[in-house]
């Protein structure tokens, strides 16, 4: 398209934004507009007798000489808006308010749409728009409205100020009504006015971001009672209405009780809501079919009964993994706990592995874990067998579970780890209104495919992949792990929800950083020059201090031994054959190599594919080590190592032992192609990558790790790394984030 250059005599728009005591916000303001894709526009701000420091604020765009600043006494926003519309050059007027954020295409949309219809046709017109609350934008369900919006208009204020533009000569034939009676609903009086004259057209793209914050007039419930009716009762008690305008009265003030009754509930002032909760349903008796207005009979008169406002600090948290597993207990436990100290009441219900060896001692050591943190725990029985139908009744079992607890207690979130929780939350959602959060942790269709266990014709592939679009596409919110993936799913048109990436983080009350366990190597006289490593890391005494680590490497027989760890799983993704590949190669140049593998039930397997590779038994230790115990081990260890099969569902991982091994000190030797792995440990120097399964890539990148492990400041910027980017700390953050937004969500479609 044609974009007029910019003039400041005969600008195409004009931008009118009134401010009173908003320094900490306008300046954003401001700047949205100053990187508009669209130049041809003039910027008056409209000072509406500012006590705090706004001139100074705004004084540092006066550079620019689309910007103009105008300062009057305190008058109100209607009076301001008229003061910048007689300055205005502009063919078409904008009135913005100083606390909203323009995307950079909003002023182009807008010309695109008049250029298509002509300057002579559009009026006025109006765009959509998101809300913008503590960094998150929330994406909001908007009816387009176009054409003759009186009707529309009567029953509430659907269009945002800031989305209107409106014609120069139709602007001045209505002006803003300077009554302060009407401050904070002016702009709706004058749009009701405005579609009495002309009809409106729509921009359907969202080019604006409403900031919410305390700071809003329509935030007080009082304020909205106040402005509301005194805006109904102009324009109802005008002596020229006509008969057509006057047919809409019940129904316009059935709304606007109905409006100021969802206000008054926000704020928890039960007694006043339900007054004009009755006031709304006395003057428009047909509102009782509403959707609408049953909704906010349920919440409004049923709160005692079921303390329904309570609700939406209520969250099911359902994940396939049993909490009485390692991984339960490292990535859901400690979140949760996190959350819950937030202000948010969690029941977790979970699929337990209840025939596993001391399942019982798990489970009452992670129930009173739960109970001591007031977090409820609803335990179901995982089956595995048989295949397809097991998971069927695991998945109808989950979701009867969750709609006879929501009967005793209603929750408003369900956090859903991984598919087979997301399809239970995904019929909780259409059943009971719920949010629902899809924790993805992976592509589970891909990797089942990856792995050799379908394929892509398979009808498990085809049932998975329908479940999959169907969850992101209902999903309030979606969390993935890497930004490799965000960026894949982000070119899904059908996705409209935000994408949150929260990596795989680590509790480090579990994992905390080794102390005083710094190596030193001495290097021995009797070593060569032909060593393929650097002198600096050859063969030599290991000088330790005198710590838990010391004791632990001299109980396990490795004290003088340099001892690359690997803990977790051996199957399915996890390229163990090339581990112990890894291994003999370094044992060749390092006659101190050792091998300690921390691993709960593969032991046959592990030591099967060791003697395999001709790894001699004193050269590594397959040990089964309880989660409370497994930083003793890492301590004890010098480099840690993982190598995951690089395939497409991988680039989904974040592999859980990344955090462990950092948190514990230790360098990180991984493969390429998995998540975010490559750019986290190579742009923040934590370790090696390995990019061919060859020797020639693991010596190299052994050698690296060896410098880290020899560098006195490697432990401190781990660990710094791991709290600022891989703490459960960081993940709760993120996490309260995105339930903040869901809570506030509910709210923001009735009380704008």
């Amino acid at each position: 398209m044609c974009i007029l250059p910019p003039s400041v005599h005969n600008p195409f728009f004009s931008v009118i934004i009134p401010t009173y005591n908003r320094a900490h916000l306008v300046g954003e303001t401001i700047e949205s507009f100053l990187k508009q894709t669209f130049k041809n526009f003039e910027l008056i701000i409209v000072d509406d007798g500012s006590t705090d420091n706004t001139k100074e604020v705004i004084h540092k765009y006066l550079s620019d000489p689309r910007v103009k600043y105008i300062y009057q006494e305190n008058k109100e926003r209607g009076a301001a808006r008229n003061r910048g519309a007689k300055e205005a050059r502009g063919t078409y007027f904008l009135f913005f308010d100083s606390d909203d954020i323009a995307l950079p295409d909003h002023l182009e949309k807008a010309y695109e749409l008049i250029m298509k219809h002509g300057t002579d046709k559009v009026m006025w017109l109006h765009g959509a728009y998101n809300a913008y609350f503590k960094k998150n934008i929330i994406h909001l369900k908007q009816k387009p409205l176009s054409g003759w919006a009186t009707k529309r208009l009567m029953k509430g204020c659907d269009i945002w100020i800031a989305t209107m533009f409106i014609r120069n000569d139709l602007f001045y034939t209505l002006l803003f009504d300077e009554d302060r009676s009407i401050s904070g609903s002016e702009d709706w009086e004058f749009m009701i006015r405005a579609s009495f004259k002309a009809p409106i057209f729509y921009q359907p793209h969202s080019t604006v971001l409403m900031r919410q914050h305390a700071g809003r007039s329509m935030n007080s419930p009082d304020v909205a009672k106040r402005s509301k009716l005194s805006v109904l009762n102009k324009i109802f008690l005008e002596k020229n209405i006509s008969h057509s305008i006057k047919k809409y009265k019940n129904k316009a003030f059935g709304h606007g009780y109905l409006f100021i009754a969802i206000s008054y509930f926000s704020t928890n002032d039960l007694n006043n809501a339900r007054s004009f909760m009755k006031k709304a349903i006395l003057s428009t008796p047909a509102m009782i079919l509403s959707l609408r207005y049953l909704k906010w009979v349920v919440r409004v008169f049923l709160f005692p009964f079921m303390n329904f406002k309570q609700r939406y600090n209520r969250v099911l948290y359902l994940t396939y993994n049993g909490l009485c597993q390692p991984l339960g207990q490292s990535q859901v436990i400690p979140y949760i706990i996190g959350l819950s100290k937030q202000g948010y009441k969690f029941t977790v219900l979970s699929f337990e592995h209840h025939y596993e060896k001391d399942f019982e001692k798990e489970y009452q050591k992670v129930k009173a874990q739960l109970d001591n943190a007031g977090i409820g725990w609803i335990a179901l029985k995982y089956h595995k067998y048989p295949r397809f139908f097991s998971s069927v009744y695991d998945i109808l079992h989950g979701i009867i579970k969750a709609i006879s607890f929501y009967i005793k207690e209603p929750y408003y979130i369900v956090h859903a780890r991984s598919y087979v929780s997301g399809m239970m939350a995904l019929v909780l959602k259409r059943l009971l209104r719920t949010k629902f959060i899809f924790d993805m942790r992976g592509m589970m269709a891909d990797e089942k495919v990856d792995a050799g266990q379908w394929t892509r014709k398979s009808m498990s592939y085809k049932v998975t992949k329908w479940a999959e679009r169907k969850m992101l596409k209902d999903a309030d919110a979606i969390v993935v792990l890497t930004e490799k993936i965000k960026t894949y799913l982000q070119s899904f048109i059908y996705i409209n929800t935000p994408i949150t990436v929260i990596p795989t983080c680590v509790d480090l009350n579990r994992f905390p950083l080794r102390q005083g366990t710094h190596i030193l190597l001495k290097t021995s006289k009797e070593d060569g020059n032909n060593s393929p490593i650097p002198s600096l890391l050859k063969r030599g005494t290991l000088l330790l201090d005198k710590d838990e680590r010391q004791q632990m490497r001299q109980g396990l027989g490795i004290e003088d031994k340099i001892v690359i760890v690997y803990s977790g799983s051996l199957g399915t993704w996890y390229m163990f054959d090339e581990m112990v590949e890894f291994f003999k190669a370094i044992k060749s140049i390092e006659p101190r190599a050792y091998f300690l593998l921390l691993n709960k039930s593969e032991h046959d397997y592990a030591q099967r594919v060791l003697k395999e590779h001709a790894i001699l038994p004193q050269d590594y230790m397959i040990k089964a080590v309880s989660p409370d115990e497994m930083h003793k081990y890492l301590w004890s260890s010098d480099i840690g190592i993982f190598f995951y099969k690089p395939t497409f569902s991988r680039t989904a991982t974040y592999p859980t032992k990344l955090a462990e091994y950092l948190a514990c000190g230790l360098p990180v030797i991984g493969n390429a192609g998995v998540g975010d792995t490559e750019e986290i440990i190579l742009e923040n120097n934590l370790g090696a990558i390995v990019y061919k399964f060859e020797e020639v890539e693991y010596k190299r990148a052994f050698e690296r790790a060896m410098q880290l492990m020899n560098d006195p400041d490697f432990e401190k910027r781990a660990q710094e790394f791991v709290k600022a980017s891989l703490s459960v700390e960081v993940g709760v953050k993120m996490y309260k984030g995105i339930y903040e937004r869901l809570v506030f969500s509910e709210y923001i479609g009735d009380l704008i």
